[in-house]
């Protein structure tokens, strides 16, 4: 961390979110009480403390593991302290992933205080993390939205919208909005219901492999393993079985690999699943595709282990990190990259990718994006894009440093576009390379090599009239 670092709002690089609510912060006061019962609680990260007028979804994180419960629970209602009366909003849960949508309820009129809703006729039975959001009606940030006194503990709230949160720093602090759920563990049938978590490798490049990362919301601990994947590529009328498994005995998620198919293919895929007790369940459908306007090659860095499955480190002292907003990266998406700090000691670090085939009919582009801070304190260092059929001799296709932003600081996203035009039909690592000793800060996200199969397009050819000939 550089010196003279204070605490700033985040403000998206697409330039959406504007900080002029900070003057709209009061102290909150006459703070209304939970009421509870024996044997249901109310769970939420600490207690009234301001007021706040802003005009984007407020959204709350919980894993509700760290608060002594165990998934799956139920939920019975949902509250928000709101200190705006008669002011339209919606409730919203969303899945661990802050975009699909568990449960919605639309329309609601504010009361000053705590705005308690509950489920009914059913209560909702919830396998895994989750948010709680308030999306505001009104365009001036009613109703006003109360939150805790701040603090370090406070870092698991929101603002923005699904699939763009911005972490809830004020002018002076962290904060977490007053959202609260009323739950009580699930003491239900006892159905084995698996769940995916996540998937991923479901979009490919035409005749590639489909390499298959799957997490299940079920534990893990009680899931047999093998098991058998299923994909139809005729829309559910024949299945074929592949096999998932642990790479390691012992460590999840699991792994599997459905043959390539052609170009324009799209797969359905299931997982057909046993708990251990005798119980098997299948899984819901999910698509996989294959297509030349898929990447060739894709990272995202938010995989459980950092560097990401054949990925390498090349390292002279610290090196590349898992990058996480806790650490003073920068996330482009999700909530991971791959990030260099500037580290007190001379740095000469490769993080290096795994072996990727560029097909030969027609040449290739690396895309990826970049992010900088402390570039005025740049001296001798730099960055480089390299190519190299070994890992060993590199070919550098760039060197410079991210856009240094209106003060030359950074602080932006880069996004760039390497051809690499001149290693068609080779097998090849791309290398990021980071020189320097107490300098920048890098964040690297959202890698993809793009295959470059049409040829640029003349619309229309113009010349200078003044310097057409005289007749």
């Amino acid at each position: 961390m550089k010196k003279l670092m204070m605490l700033i709002l985040v403000v998206l690089a697409t330039g959406v979110f504007a900080n002029d609510w900070y003057g709209k912060k009061e102290l909150l006061t006459d703070i209304q009480p939970h009421q509870t019962s024996k044997d249901t609680a109310w769970y939420e990260y600490g207690g009234p403390a301001y007021q706040w007028a802003i005009p984007y979804e407020r959204a709350t994180f919980y894993d509700a593991t760290t608060m002594g419960l165990t998934y799956p629970i139920t939920i019975h209602a949902i509250t928000s302290y709101l200190n705006t009366a008669g002011v339209g909003f919606d409730y919203i849960i969303y899945d661990a992933d802050g975009e699909s949508v568990l449960w919605r309820a639309d329309s609601l009129v504010s009361a000053g205080g705590w705005n308690t809703l509950g489920f009914a006729p059913d209560s909702l039975i919830v396998h895994n993390d989750f948010y709680i959001s308030v999306s505001p009606h009104e365009v001036n940030g009613t109703p006003n939205q109360v939150s805790d006194a701040g603090g370090d503990t406070s870092n698991h709230s929101f603002y923005g919208y699904p699939g763009n949160w911005v972490p809830f720093n004020g002018a002076d602090n962290r904060y977490d909005w007053n959202h609260s759920f009323y739950a009580s563990p699930y003491n239900g049938t006892d159905v084995f219901e698996p769940q995916i978590a996540s998937i991923s490798g479901t979009k490919n490049f035409m005749d590639a492999d489909a390499n298959i990362t799957l997490e299940l919301i079920e534990s893990d601990a009680v899931v047999v393993t093998p098991f058998n994947g299923e994909y139809s590529i005729d829309g559910g009328g024949s299945w074929n079985t592949f096999v998932m498994d642990t790479p390691v005995k012992g460590i999840f998620p699991f792994t599997g690999v459905i043959p390539g198919q052609i170009d324009g293919t799209n797969a359905l895929v299931r997982f057909i699943v046993e708990d251990g007790l005798g119980n098997t369940g299948t899984t819901n459908l999910r698509t996989v595709s294959w297509n030349k306007d898929n990447p060739i090659f894709a990272e995202d860095f938010e995989n459980e282990v950092f560097p990401a499955n054949g990925w390498t480190l090349n390292t002279t002292d610290v090196g590349f990190i898992e990058g996480l907003l806790t650490n003073d990266a920068a996330i482009h998406t999700g909530s991971k990259s791959a990030y260099h700090a500037d580290d007190i000691a001379p740095q000469d670090d490769w993080l290096i990718s795994p072996l990727v085939s560029l097909p030969a009919a027609n040449p290739s582009t690396l895309t990826f994006w970049q992010y900088a801070n402390w570039l005025n304190y740049v001296t001798t260092g730099y960055h480089e894009i390299a190519v190299s059929a070994d890992a060993v001799t590199w070919n550098v296709i760039h060197t410079g440093h991210p856009d240094g932003g209106p003060d030359g600081i950074g602080r932006v996203w880069d996004f760039m576009s390497l051809s690499l035009i001149d290693y068609i039909g080779q097998d090849v690592y791309i290398g990021f390379h980071f020189v320097g000793e107490w300098e920048d800060q890098w964040s690297i996200d959202d890698i993809e090599i793009l295959y470059d199969y049409e040829a640029p397009t003349i619309t229309g050819i113009m010349g200078n009239t003044a310097l057409d000939p005289i007749v």
